[in-house]
């Protein structure tokens, strides 16, 4: 089973200046060594398709094209970060 969690990001939305707040749900596939992001959505509504984003080679791409976007670049930071949080807390404890 996969292991999930939550993540918030800021995204330029095409057709908008200002970035968008976003949540979404990460769950993590330990066997394929991947993420599917779903659920992309601000306050109101779901705004992006899920993402299928992993790490390689230290950049995050996009799973079928191996292509690295400024989504999953952003996408990728907010898993790094809570990635780095849950180390940290649990060193704490």
């Amino acid at each position: 089973m996969a292991e999930s969690f939550a993540i918030t990001f800021d995204y330029v939305l095409e057709g908008l200046s200002n970035p968008v707040h976003l949540n979404a749900c990460v769950a993590i596939h330990p066997s394929d060594t991947y993420y599917t992001v779903s659920g992309i959505s601000s306050h109101t509504s779901h705004v992006l398709p899920d993402q299928h984003i992993k790490k390689r080679k230290g950049r995050w791409v996009h799973k079928d094209s191996e292509l690295e976007s400024e989504l999953s670049k952003i996408i990728g930071r907010a898993i790094d970060l809570y990635l780095d949080q849950m180390t940290t807390a649990k060193v704490s404890q």
